[in-house]
């Protein structure tokens, strides 16, 4: 027998979260959409940012996509002068992926647009809710951390 009170947070979540992720990726590409720049883009530039120098490979696990889509994908963002390529100093095979200055720019420039869009976004919370959500938040990533 189910209980009045429960919640089947899982499916509500799956309903809601992918709605809420498509409509902020929305605004936020029509402000990266000026640099012609996709997610993907800023998704490299983003863990460049992070862990520094990486390896082809590595991207590519990262993003879950093949290392032909990802040398397709710097190739481009060569071009554009965002990233370059480096051999490794210990094993030439490997292909190192840096981020250029143009490429921290532009990384700064997209994290100061998601802090405008998500503030937007909350902007209909009162400071009390949004103390709230990112307590819970914090607590979600904590589990997800494992």
């Amino acid at each position: 027998m189910e209980k009045k009170n429960t919640i089947n947070i899982g499916e509500e979540f799956a309903k809601i979260h992918p709605l809420i992720l498509r409509e902020i990726v929305v605004k936020q590409m029509k402000v990266m959409g000026r640099d012609n720049l996709s997610l993907t883009h800023i998704a490299i530039l983003d863990m460049l940012k992070e862990r520094g120098a990486c390896r082809m490979g590595d991207i590519a696990d990262l993003l879950g996509i093949t290392l032909s889509a990802v040398t397709g994908i710097i190739d481009k963002m060569t071009e554009m002068k965002l990233v370059k390529r480096e051999r490794s100093g210990t094993d030439r095979r490997v292909v190192m992926v840096l981020m250029l200055p143009k490429g921290k720019r532009i990384v700064e420039k997209t994290y100061r647009m998601k802090i405008d869009v998500v503030n937007d976004v909350f902007s209909v919370f009162t400071y009390d809710e949004k103390k709230e959500y990112l307590r819970l938040l914090t607590k979600v990533y904590t589990k997800l951390r494992g």
